[in-house]
């Protein structure tokens, strides 16, 4: 009976871990819920499988090496132009998802989320590739430190520093910046990401999803909205 009890405990956490994943709205809430369920989902497989010698071991080592290896200080700083190019790629792919207040995947999404989904995403994946325990650190911090436009701007979380001196510019002055840097506007209500080629991305609720768009045609009058340009912390090269 208690076997049966935990047994559909489990699934029912599962169940929740999936749904908290998929439902696009981040708060510090369902961040620790996240972090909670994943805990008792993976707590939950070992037991499960507790009888079952290899599989038990090859858990419980996955375990170990996945968490020493997210410890351990890295040996290489994270290379900004290698970052640059997938933090774009990452952006790109949020393309045409709804504009959903708070979101951060791509259920839904806003534009300070997704100029950070982008990146941890990128971090993730830079960390995966080059074997670097320190952008994967990275991303769990972006994940779990949630900020809007107006923080980002203001460099207040510590992860963007000011282009320009943080100065407003055009958004059209393209010379000052770089693929990956972003645009929040002077009012601090709205932040963009620059693709590079005069590109840009935003997920704009007037639009009602994300796109992608150059300052000609329709969007010719936002190319004289001033904005202070920041660069993402790991996306400069003084950074480490």
């Amino acid at each position: 009976m208690r076997r049966r009890y935990f047994w559909g405990g489990w699934i029912v956490a599962v169940v929740l871990l999936i749904a908290l994943l998929i439902f696009p709205l981040r708060t510090t809430l369902t961040r620790l819920a996240i972090i909670a369920l994943s805990g008792i989902s993976w707590f939950g497989l070992l037991i499960q499988t507790w009888r079952r010698s290899s599989l038990r071991v090859t858990l419980i080592a996955i375990t170990v090496l996945l968490t020493t290896f997210i410890l351990l200080p890295s040996r290489s700083p994270i290379e900004p132009e290698q970052l640059r190019e997938i933090y774009v790629n990452q952006l790109r792919k949020f393309d045409n998802t709804p504009y959903v207040y708070g979101g951060e995947n791509r259920i839904g999404i806003d534009c300070s989320g997704l100029v950070r989904a982008g990146m941890f995403q990128a971090l993730r994946i830079y960390g995966i590739k080059a074997f670097n325990s320190a952008a994967l650190r990275c991303s769990l911090h972006l994940w779990w430190a949630d900020c809007n436009a107006i923080d980002l701007g203001k460099g207040r979380t510590g992860d963007t520093i000011p282009i320009n001196n943080g100065e407003f510019s055009k958004l059209s002055d393209h010379r000052m910046i770089l693929p990956g840097d972003l645009a929040v506007t002077e009012s601090g209500s709205h932040v963009l990401a620059y693709l590079g080629n005069e590109t840009w991305i935003e997920a704009e609720p007037s639009v009602g999803r994300t796109h992608v768009f150059e300052l000609t045609g329709q969007f010719a009058p936002l190319a004289d909205e001033r904005v202070r340009f920041v660069r993402w912390r790991w996306l400069a090269k003084t950074e480490q």
